[in-house]
């Protein structure tokens, strides 16, 4: 039995994953996400437990995760949840001890004789973290640039400290060994077929059934511009905002909203470049370590 694991990044194309292929594809046990209410308490322990507690809670989380996987029968079972690589979920977590407790829970005695693997996805830092402002932040302009400069000022502290790519990417291969893949966000904007073939090509799956069900469903896979890509997101996620609004009654906000100007925000050049040079170094050593062709795809290295 196979159990693969794929823990993030957010904003680098989960959900097409998610509901593109993992949970679509006739030979993949899908566990979530989302989660079926028998992990939604195991998600909360890895993800905000103390350490005592999480201590005291892992045997029952291994017995509960070795008796669902177990159950399903099937000799591919695959989870999926970002929000493990997502530093700001539940108030805030260390990524890198949160892989040790996935370590812990799904590689753990309880499941000795399974393979457990690891699927990473990645992106341009400034791509990444704008589009994270974007969604989780939401704020203005003026904020932006004031999460710029403390990124710039403070690179270890909160989600940029996620970003450092070779010591996240290092961590996890240390503990799940060759068992980790590492795919790029850009190849799902650039090369969406080649790209799901190479998931299915991982996950020891039909590769024309994972293409038939999952290529097309990302909605900017013909943006071949990160920045146009951004800003259609942008668009995406204020015309929803605004017509919920409308919806309940607050029809000039909610005008406003669907006009998207509160969050046309953007990077600027010096801003973006910035950004590069503070994960320069690290690129440059995911590069060297994992084989990745980071520079050619516009990663800072």
């Amino acid at each position: 039995m196979r159990l693969i694991l794929h823990v993030g990044y957010p904003k680098t194309g989960s959900t097409t994953l998610q509901e593109g292929l993992f949970s679509k594809h006739p030979e993949i046990a899908y566990l979530g996400k989302p989660f079926d209410p028998r992990f939604l308490r195991l998600e909360r322990v890895i993800l905000t437990a103390s350490d005592a507690e999480f201590e005291r809670s892992l045997p029952t989380m291994a017995k509960v995760t070795e008796s669902r996987v177990r159950s399903l029968g099937r000799s591919l079972v695959l989870l999926s949840h970002e929000g493990f690589l997502r530093s700001t979920r539940n108030g805030g977590h260390d990524v890198l001890r949160t892989a040790n407790r996935v370590r812990r829970v799904f590689a753990g005695p309880e499941l000795g004789d399974a393979l457990v693997g690891v699927i990473i996805v990645i992106r341009r830092q400034p791509d990444l973290f704008l589009s994270h402002f974007v969604q989780f932040v939401r704020g203005d302009q003026a904020e932006l640039d004031r999460r710029v400069e403390r990124l710039l000022d403070q690179p270890r502290e909160g989600f940029p400290r996620t970003l450092f790519f070779d010591e996240v990417l290092g961590h996890y291969r240390k503990l799940f060994g060759d068992a980790v893949d590492v795919l790029l966000f850009e190849d799902l904007i650039e090369a969406p077929g080649t790209y799901i073939r190479r998931v299915c090509e991982i996950l020891g799956i039909d590769a024309e059934v994972g293409a038939k069900l999952a290529i097309g469903r990302h909605d900017r896979r013909r943006r071949h511009d990160e920045g146009f890509y951004l800003v259609e997101a942008r668009k995406t996620l204020t015309h929803r905002t605004g017509a919920l609004l409308a919806g309940l009654g607050l029809k000039q906000v909610g005008r406003a909203l669907k006009r998207g100007s509160p969050l046309r925000v953007a990077l600027s050049p010096l801003q973006t470049a910035a950004i590069e040079e503070v994960f320069v170094e690290s690129n440059r050593r995911t590069q060297e370590r994992f084989g990745l062709p980071l520079a050619q795809h516009g990663y800072a290295s």
